[in-house]
């Protein structure tokens, strides 16, 4: 039965029968070599954890690659927006690449945080490939204050 999906499948998008005498290679669609090497950079999403406990909330971003100059992190009330941004050196060098597959890498992430965050006392870090912003819950003797930009450590 495994057998006969995947071939339904493949001559869906193939017209080709997977276990027929004339499908003899397993064909992938085609990526153009030039396409890629025209891309100027790409824009990724990172995956994020966030954590909680009782006392404040943890919000772990995937950004291999990234350091902490590559990054901004800014508050305005209760949401945090985190952009970055990794360029490529371009430095000319005697020999040509064949193939160049690295480019510059953008992203931008936006949480609506709760409204029990202590804003003045959020702080962030860059810990192999991973931003760590750390949120402190409010107490009674913890209040809010407007927008303010984050400094990753």
């Amino acid at each position: 039965m495994y057998n006969r999906n995947l071939n339904d499948l493949l001559r869906e998008f193939m017209d080709e029968d997977l276990f027929s005498s004339s499908f003899t290679e397993f064909r992938l669609p085609k990526i153009k070599y030039n396409d890629v090497n025209k891309r100027e950079y790409s824009e990724n999403t990172p995956s994020t954890n966030v954590y909680e406990d009782e006392w404040s909330y943890r919000y772990e971003l995937s950004t291999p690659g990234f350091t902490k100059k590559d990054l901004t992190i800014t508050l305005k009330e209760s949401n945090l927006e985190i952009k970055g941004e990794r360029k490529i050196d371009n430095k000319k060098e005697k020999g040509e690449y064949i193939s160049k597959e690295y480019h510059t890498t953008k992203f931008f992430r936006s949480f609506n945080l709760p409204e029990n965050v202590v804003l003045d006392e959020v702080h962030a870090k860059v810990e192999n490939g991973i931003t760590i912003l750390y949120l402190p819950k409010v107490t009674k003797s913890k209040v809010n204050k407007g927008t303010r930009t984050i400094e990753v450590s």
